[in-house]
C-alpha cells in the first residue's frame, strides 16, 4: 500500500473517531446540564420557573423528554393539590407553562399515558378543591387542560 493512501486512511479513522469522541462528549455534557437544571423543578416558585426555563431550552434536542414529560406533570399535580400557593401568579405562571409543554403532545409512549391520567383527575378536581392548599385556576384554563388531556389520552396507547 502507498504510504500517502495508509496516511490518508489514517487521518480519515483518526478524524471520525475525534468528531464520535466530541459528539459523545457534548451529548453527556448536555445531559448533565439538563439533568442539573431539572433539580430546580422541586423548589419554591422561583426555582421552578428556572427548571421550566431549563427543559425550555432543551426541549427540541432532548432525548429525555418522556423523563421531562413526567416531572413536569408532578410539578404540575403538586400545584394543583398541594402547592399551599393560593392564587399566587408566578405559580399561575408556572402552571399555564407546564401545561402548555404537557398539552402539546401528539403522541405518547404507553409508559406516559398512566401519568396523564393522575394529571387529567387532578386537573377535574380543580373544580372542587379538596383542600385549601390547591393552587385556584381559572375555569376556562381548566376546561381548556382537561379536553386536551383527554383527547391525548384517548389517542395513545392502552
Amino acid at each position: 500500500m502507498d504510504v500517502g493512501v495508509a496516511t490518508l486512511l489514517g487521518a480519515i479513522a483518526g478524524g471520525l473517531v475525534g468528531f464520535i469522541t466530541a459528539k459523545m462528549q457534548f451529548q453527556q455534557k448536555s445531559d448533565e446540564l439538563l439533568l442539573i437544571a431539572l433539580e430546580h423543578l422541586g423548589g419554591g416558585s422561583q426555582e421552578r420557573n428556572v427548571g421550566i426555563s431549563a427543559i425550555e431550552l432543551y426541549w427540541n434536542n432532548s432525548r429525555h423528554k418522556d423523563v421531562c414529560l413526567s416531572l413536569l406533570i408532578g410539578s404540575a399535580i403538586y400545584l394543583l393539590r398541594d402547592s399551599k400557593q393560593d392564587d399566587k401568579d408566578i405559580e399561575l405562571y408556572n402552571l399555564e407553562r407546564i401545561m402548555t409543554f404537557i398539552s402539546d403532545q401528539e403522541y405518547l409512549n404507553k409508559s406516559l399515558v398512566m401519568d396523564y391520567k393522575y394529571l387529567l383527575d387532578a386537573v377535574e378536581q380543580a373544580k372542587n378543591p379538596k383542600s385549601e392548599k390547591s393552587l385556584k385556576v381559572k375555569p376556562e384554563d381548566q376546561s381548556k387542560w382537561q379536553k386536551s388531556l383527554a383527547g391525548i389520552i384517548a389517542k395513545s396507547p392502552k
